[in-house]
């Protein structure tokens, strides 16, 4: 087997990840340079499919321009995961992002091996491999969260251009609200969230609003119950954890912009249930920054 096969089978399988992820070698690394038509018309197929998913569009997000190599390397490169340090090797190669439609394609092959993948399907990948993963597949990134050290510093350029881009198309709205409304119990994935919605919200406030009418439409429940948890966390005795402050944090960009203009939330019938979280931001002098 070669790089060239390894990329195949992990093109495959991501088109349809429905069993444990292949793995292989990545010897003769340089086929990928020029891959042959089989692996050329897979990685459309596999671009398709992804596109499917996100309900993207046969024009991915209305990008139909074209895709490039970068998910092919990726493929390689979490083909050999068994192997962390060859596999951020071939992720270096990867060259820098494109259009939606080559994001589309990077993150068909990452999205299954995220931890809050919903296949279940994928095995975790080491933080570090993930994290290299993260830096050259935006859409994963802004699915799920940047690279740690990104994060930690504020160099979420890319991944904010990438929310832009999403914005200006309206599949890309809707996608963008789908993912960011999902309720989960992960401090970095809520930390990102925030500060991404902090920054939207000066230029785009609605699709911000947006965002959080469908985590109130689609997840009132499970929202409710986090924060209901959370404030039972933040009760004890000592600093609460970080998974708890996130919670209700991430509600944070909301609240601004009720104190900016509250005629905008009142204008959104369906939009209910947010004054308890406000009410908790005040209690604990949690704002956006904090």
């Amino acid at each position: 087997m070669t790089a060239l096969e390894t990329a195949y089978r992990v093109l495959a399988w991501a088109a349809a990840p429905d069993s444990p992820p292949p793995t292989g070698p990545v010897d003769s690394v340089r086929e990928l340079a020029a891959p042959d038509p089989r692996t050329t018309e897979l990685l459309a197929e596999l671009t398709r499919c992804a596109a499917a998913r996100l309900g993207a569009g046969a024009r991915p997000f209305g990008d139909g321009g074209p895709v490039g190599p970068g998910a092919v390397l990726l493929a390689v490169a979490v083909g050999a995961r068994l192997q962390p340090a060859v596999a951020e090797q071939v992720i270096l190669a990867v060259p820098d992002r494109s259009g939606l439609a080559d994001a589309v394609a990077r993150h068909g092959v990452a999205r299954p091996f995220l931890p809050m993948n919903p296949a279940g399907h994928a095995e975790a990948l080491p933080e570090r491999l993930l994290d290299a993963v993260l830096r050259v597949s935006p859409l994963t990134a802004l699915e799920y969260r940047p690279a740690r050290d990104r994060l930690m510093s504020g160099a979420t350029v890319v991944e904010t251009e990438t929310a832009l881009a999403l914005i200006a198309q309206r599949r890309g709205r809707s996608y963008l609200a789908t993912v960011l409304c999902r309720p989960v119990r992960d401090a970095a994935v809520l930390t990102w969230r925030t500060q991404l919605l902090a920054r939207l919200r000066h230029s785009h406030p609605e699709a911000v609003v947006e965002v959080y009418l469908a985590a109130r439409l689609r997840y009132a429940r499970e929202w409710d119950a986090l924060l209901t948890q959370a404030v039972t966390d933040m009760s004890g005795v000592g600093l609460p954890e970080e998974t708890p402050l996130a919670t209700v944090r991430f509600w944070a960009p909301l609240a601004a912009l009720d104190r900016s203009d509250q005629r905008r939330l009142r204008a959104r019938p369906f939009l209910d249930g947010y004054r308890r979280v406000f009410r908790l931001l005040d209690r604990y002098r949690l704002t956006e920054a904090s």
